[in-house]
């Protein structure tokens, strides 16, 4: 079988915990699997979303009974909008320095 994601994680939302299951694929084809459950309190979630961050985990499939999805997935929305204004701010400011940094000519 082809490995379409060497790290994704499969997470099942209830109620009042989230379990996650984190598959990573090494490079010589061995898959391993842990399983974390957690609270579905803000920092929890955010426990949850830092733990993915560190393994690398980029694709995450969600089931969930009726909206107990919701909290996860605007936690998740939200947090990429911030890393990306984070990642523009720096990026912006990188180029600010750059440019005040570069040494002048010296006169001849």
């Amino acid at each position: 079988m082809q490995v379409l994601y060497p790290c994704c994680c499969g997470i099942d939302i209830a109620k009042k915990f989230v379990v996650a299951c984190l598959l990573t694929t090494a490079d010589g084809g061995t898959v391993r699997k842990e399983t974390r459950t957690f609270g579905t309190m803000t920092r929890d979630l955010l426990a949850l979303l830092d733990w993915l961050t560190a393994a690398g985990c980029m694709h995450v499939a969600m089931d969930s009974t009726s909206a107990y999805w919701r909290p996860v997935y605007y936690m998740e929305r939200i947090l990429d909008e911030m890393r990306a204004r984070i990642t523009r701010e720096a990026d912006t400011a990188r180029r600010l320095l750059e440019s005040v940094d570069e040494p002048e000519e010296p006169p001849e």
